[in-house]
């Protein structure tokens, strides 16, 4: 976590704690009514007092903006790649990516499906999180090994650059394959792409 984040953190539960503790004193009356008032009198009356508090409201509106800007830029960067090209800089959304992986992924033998696909860029590149669902007969082993290299050259492929990428898979199901799902199995291994062979379904990723 980045040191502006940790601040923004801090910054945010001091000023909910304050105001937390402010209302349960008054609600449950530990605040005098009376001495919350001569406070504000006595700010309202002193010149000088006043200029401090509305530095102070200023200073906190003006790390609000800054805290909000750099943690919505954070957000903006784990969820894009940029890259500049000879006319101009482009801009990839990675949930667009997300969904084309989850696609790529469902057309594989062996996967009954997609849970969820997330990606996100980090300083060491681009890091992949994919929680599926398989059926018993495959292995498991070979099975996610072809699944990371294809999630990991399709990513390439489709930003265009050479960057690092982390594959991550879960496997948070296996279910058993019925007779009707083996039938259309083999249809569909009669019928597989030179992209995605099924003949043998583990060989590795073919460009």
């Amino acid at each position: 976590m980045r040191l502006i984040t940790k601040i923004a953190l801090l910054f945010y539960s001091v000023v909910i704690l304050f105001l937390v503790a402010f209302a349960m004193g008054l609600s449950l009356h530990l605040i005098p009514v009376r001495d919350v008032t001569l406070i504000a009198q006595v700010i309202y009356e002193d010149h000088q007092l006043r200029i401090v508090v509305a530095l102070i409201a200023v200073l906190v509106f003006l790390m609000n903006i800054l805290f909000n800007r750099a943690i919505a830029g954070k957000e903006f960067r784990e969820k894009n790649v940029a890259f500049d090209n000879p006319t101009g800089r482009v801009t990839v959304s990675l949930t667009a990516m997300e969904d084309l992986i989850r696609q790529v992924i469902c057309r594989m033998q062996g996967v009954k499906d997609v849970r969820g696909v997330r990606i996100k860029a980090s300083k060491r590149g681009l890091e992949a999180r994919v929680n599926l669902a398989l059926y018993s007969e495959v292995s498991i082993p070979e099975i996610t090994a072809h699944l990371q290299e294809i999630t990991k050259r399709k990513i390439l492929d489709t930003i265009g650059l050479e960057e690092t990428v982390i594959v991550c898979v879960d496997v948070t199901k296996i279910v058993l394959e019925d007779k009707k799902t083996a039938r259309s199995g083999d249809k569909e291994i009669k019928s597989g792409t030179d992209e995605f062979p099924v003949t043998v379904p583990f060989q590795g990723y073919r460009a």
